[in-house]
């Protein structure tokens, strides 16, 4: 019997339009995700990487402090910053803090920016701290099935990296891999030991984070309880890149307000809105979603509340860019939020590029 969501995290129950929609069943696509973990049970030790450019650009600084809006969401806390400018390095810094995954503060340590009257010019080089692997990691993970406001994935492969075997001992609901120390394919700070559990419903998987009975837990975008998301853990949340876009044809510049909304209020967030133009137009939009997606009912009832007019706005979702048909705009980029307990929070930001596993959903018109 699913259990109430106001255990997690002490929170009072509420769902959110998202959490409501959930279970409802659909097929749909391929996407490429996200399983970012974390650990207990003994470490490795792991040397800090060398300085490599960072996408991440300078947008101001203040009494000891820059401020940089980041590329993607797997910056890590401790990571040591150098800035060059035309080949001579002007400054070093520490990262302290990230914010909502891409405003990253960082303390000066060296050097001063402050001669510098055009932020754009300076780059960045970034060098992770050294971290520990860990031999033990447990994740939370989307069952098939569980309802998204994009798409439902029936029956699933979960398929481990090269280098990495599956081994029995998980049960019929996860995977267990192991490390094959016979090649170095493997990729680099590997665990010894991964163990996938599958939830079919995300309150139980918040509850099993709140309880130490995972260390990890990835959730589809949109579907992270108001609990969570106001938590500590949640706070800290990465938001990862996924394979997968969401378009709009027929679109005119004044529609910009309800897609900003839409990503904002009902996704939290967790989509990475695309910048796009369009022409205006003097008719109002009625937006109408793909029946295919689990969530269109909600969707359309909150697009509903910008008004209805003649001009139809047809949102769509796919695997992948080149899919999307001419005339129309990516609005949306495909993203999981992945939560961490804080002490594995640096590790598991490291591991995220080598932890993206791909996700079959099959079913109903293919790929």
């Amino acid at each position: 019997m699913p259990r109430n969501r106001s255990r997690a995290f002490g929170g009072s129950g509420t769902e959110t339009p998202i959490e409501t929609h959930r279970t409802q069943r659909s097929r749909r696509l391929p996407l490429l995700l996200a399983l970012v973990l974390a650990s207990l049970g003994g470490v490795h030790s792991s040397a800090a990487a060398q300085p490599s450019p960072w996408n991440a650009r300078v947008l101001w600084w203040h009494d000891g402090r820059i401020y940089l809006a980041a590329g993607d969401s797997t910056t890590i806390p401790g990571t040591r910053l150098t800035f060059v400018v035309r080949g001579r390095t002007i400054a070093t810094g520490q990262i302290q803090r990230v914010v909502d995954g891409e405003l990253v503060v960082a303390r000066l340590e060296s050097g001063s920016l402050a001669r510098e009257k055009k932020p754009e010019r300076i780059r960045v080089l970034a060098e992770p701290p050294a971290f520990q692997t860990p031999r033990l990691l447990r994740v939370g993970y989307p069952a098939a099935g569980r309802g998204a406001a994009l798409f439902t994935c029936a029956p699933t492969t979960l398929g481990p990296p090269p280098g990495v075997r599956t081994a029995p001992g998980a049960g019929a609901r996860g995977w267990r891999w192991i490390r094959d120390d016979s090649t170095a394919a493997a990729p680099p700070h590997w665990p010894d030991t991964v163990i996938v559990r599958l939830f079919d419903e995300s309150a139980d998987q918040e509850i099993a984070l709140e309880r130490g009975e995972i260390d990890a837990a990835v959730f589809w975008p949109g579907e992270m309880s108001t609990h969570l998301r106001e938590h500590a853990l949640g706070r800290q949340a990465l938001r990862t890149a996924a394979e997968g876009v969401v378009w709009a044809s027929g679109l005119a510049a004044g529609d910009s307000a309800a897609l900003a909304s839409l990503g904002r209020d009902l996704f939290r967030g967790d989509l990475l809105a695309r910048p796009w133009t369009a022409p205006p137009s003097s008719q109002a939009a009625r937006f109408e979603v793909d029946p295919a997606w689990p969530g269109r009912p909600a969707l359309e009832r909150f697009l509903a509340r910008t008004g209805s007019g003649a001009r139809p706005v047809r949102l769509s979702f796919g695997p992948a860019e080149s899919l999307v048909p001419a005339g129309s705009v990516v609005v949306f980029e495909m993203r999981c939020v992945v939560v961490a307990t804080p002490a594995v929070q640096r590790v598991v930001s490291a591991l995220a590029p080598a932890l993206l596993r791909p996700l079959q959903c099959a079913g109903g018109g293919g790929r």
